[in-house]
């Protein structure tokens, strides 16, 4: 898979987050995607929509990539967010690593590190 290929993937990603719009990563992830983050983890698609769209601990996010590496396998994106959350606004830090499938050209894992 390309370079550019991953980056719409992640793109997709982000935007999903940013739009609270779980049908702009959709086409984007696998079927068995697995994600982890402080708020737990979830290892299917369904899973992830829910997380998505009712466990997500951060609401109007605006997530700004400041590094993306590619390994072999992998993707790591690094960069800024700020949001919402139930106790008012937040800043922080994140680093999320990508996995991919490259026959069906998509997202796989992703793993979410943040400090806020």
């Amino acid at each position: 898979m390309t370079r550019e290929r991953r980056d719409q993937l992640i793109d997709a990603y982000f935007a999903a987050m940013d739009n609270d719009n779980f049908e702009l990563v959709e086409p984007a992830i696998s079927e068995n995607i697995r994600f982890e983050s402080a708020s737990g983890s979830v290892s299917s698609l369904e899973g992830f929509r829910e997380y998505t769209e009712e466990s997500r601990m951060i609401s109007d996010s605006v997530h700004e990539v400041t590094r993306r590496i590619h390994a072999e396998n992998a993707s790591v994106c690094e960069g800024n967010v700020r949001g919402q959350t139930p106790e008012g606004p937040i800043e922080g830090a994140f680093c999320d690593v990508f996995e991919f499938d490259d026959d069906e050209e998509r997202v796989t894992r992703i793993s979410v590190y943040t400090r806020m």
